[in-house]
């Protein structure tokens, strides 16, 4: 990417990826916590409201309608479907067990897996340095976890399940969006994936937690005169929209690992508002492992950050000698 347009492109989906991602885990975990005992459900109508406004998108506001153009493509959007569904149905019940800013350190491993999936799809390495600022940021979960006072099994395995997902369907992602033959603009990649995991989940949704479980939740709360755990509970199907779009458009900008190293950063900022916002206990374990994290995601920017300058560096001069090599001898 080049160009202050670029850049003002990327810091506006890297903020609005922020904004609309804390504010779906807040309303997650107020739904949540507050009588919605069906968390696949949930996450249903998030793949089922992301379809729709992104379907509404493609046929009213001007975005161009791209088709799936093999049977490759496909098998590979269906695979990018099923790791999303996966991943958010695990993100989003481990949230009945363990707190946000818990559940965001264990995120904090996201990078570990994305840098293993990207060597898998791209032969991608990531450098000594870069590589030692993973496992910092991995000790930082760690010592973290270790100190949580709130700590759940499952809760733990679910949201662990979820970060090694998220990271291989970040991987599949930019893959497809990549592809010159193939590529998928961030709207329709998000067309096709959120149709294919509401097939997915409503069986799922039927067997788990049964059709009439939301409906039952929601007439409870209007007989209690909670008319605001109706109105979070629409803004929250539409910031998983939201946070979608933004999350694929961040991956196409920066890459897989990039997107969740900055995702860390993110997650320590809404563990930050959990403990204020719901008092989550903290002790001086998980905030050290806080501080820790916060030191691996600085330590990989910068490593990140001169690695980029190294290579645009060496094509301007790559570049440059083409073009001398391209000119008379006498004016060479």
């Amino acid at each position: 990417m080049s160009g202050y347009g670029d850049i003002l492109k990327t810091v506006g989906a890297v903020l609005a990826w922020y904004f609309w991602s804390s504010a779906i885990l807040f309303t997650n975990r107020h739904l949540l916590t507050s009588g919605l005992t069906a968390p696949i459900t949930l996450t249903l109508l998030h793949m089922l409201g992301s379809s729709i406004f992104s379907n509404g998108a493609v046929s009213f506001c001007g975005f161009e309608r791209q088709t799936l153009q093999s049977q490759k493509q496909l098998y590979k959007v269906l695979a990018l479907s099923f790791t999303f569904g996966l991943s958010v149905v695990c993100g989003t019940y481990g949230l009945k067990f363990i707190p946000v800013s818990f559940n965001e350190v264990i995120a904090s491993t996201t990078p570990l897996f994305a840098a293993l999936f990207s060597f898998l799809a791209f032969r991608e390495m990531q450098g000594t340095y870069k590589t030692v600022a993973l496992l910092l940021i991995a000790l930082g979960c760690m010592t973290a976890s270790k100190g949580e006072p709130m700590w759940s099994l499952i809760g733990f395995s679910l949201s662990l399940t979820a970060t090694a997902t998220r990271a291989l369907r970040t991987v599949l992602g930019e893959l497809l969006m990549a592809s010159d033959t193939e590529k998928l603009d961030s709207m329709n990649l998000l067309r096709y994936m959120s149709s294919f995991v509401v097939v997915m989940l409503i069986p799922v949704v039927l067997f788990m937690e049964g059709a009439g479980k939301l409906v039952d939740v929601i007439s409870t709360q209007m007989e209690e005169g909670n008319t605001m755990f109706v109105f979070w509970f629409f803004f929250n199907i539409f910031a998983a929209f939201c946070v979608n779009l933004c999350q694929l458009m961040v991956t196409k900008y920066v890459g897989s690992v990039a997107l969740q190293v900055l995702g860390i950063f993110k997650g320590v900022c809404s563990s930050i508002l959990s403990v204020f916002i719901f008092q989550n206990p903290v002790t001086a374990s998980s905030a050290g492992g806080y501080a820790i994290t916060v030191a691996g995601v600085a330590t990989y920017t910068y490593f990140r950050h001169q690695e980029r300058l190294t290579k645009n560096q060496k094509k301007i001069v790559d570049i440059a000698g083409e073009k001398s090599a391209l000119l008379p001898k006498g004016h060479a």
